[in-house]
């Protein structure tokens, strides 16, 4: 048993798949997982993409199985080279399987930043007073807050960027 990449008619690796389905063949398209947000109504969606546009595995044993994608509408080929088709590892599939069962592929919308407000204890994660603790004062922008920030010496009260602090307990 050897598996092989078929490419496929573009947009149409799903057909591919029912088509091989239907000609009892085993075939494995890798997906993944994409959230998107919707143009018009701004909510976010989750949507299933193929990994390899264009492309699937195919898992074909013999020439009856390669003669079976001449009947096939949404198969081109088989790749290969001047020797004919190349195949693939079987640990290489193995290892897609096990990729995309835990997520890699997919991508996600960010992580949303906790939201700061007056008295929240924070400590500077980037820049000059990196590792320096300090209490938000003021919270009212987005973009930055204004923090007492203690020092050895004194506390000082700065303007400091979001993304530049860490909510801390």
């Amino acid at each position: 048993m050897s598996w092989y990449v078929v490419r496929t008619v573009p947009g149409q690796q799903m057909r591919a798949m029912a088509e091989f389905s239907e000609m009892q063949l085993e075939a494995y398209c890798p997906m993944m997982k994409r959230e998107i947000r919707h143009h018009q109504t701004k909510k976010w969606m989750l949507r299933t993409y193929p990994l390899f546009s264009g492309y699937a595995f195919a898992s074909l044993h013999g020439d009856a199985d390669f003669h079976k994608l001449y009947r096939m509408k949404s198969v081109h080929a088989v790749l290969g080279g001047d020797k004919g088709p190349i195949p693939v590892p079987l640990e290489d599939i193995n290892t897609l399987l096990q990729e995309e069962a835990r997520g890699a592929f997919d991508v996600m919308r960010p992580a949303g930043r906790p939201v700061l407000k007056q008295a929240d204890r924070v400590m500077i994660t980037s820049g000059p007073l990196q590792g320096h603790y300090g209490s938000i004062t003021t919270a009212s922008g987005k973009r930055s807050v204004r923090m007492l920030v203690e020092s050895i010496a004194d506390m000082r009260e700065i303007n400091i960027n979001v993304a530049k602090v860490e909510l801390v307990a």
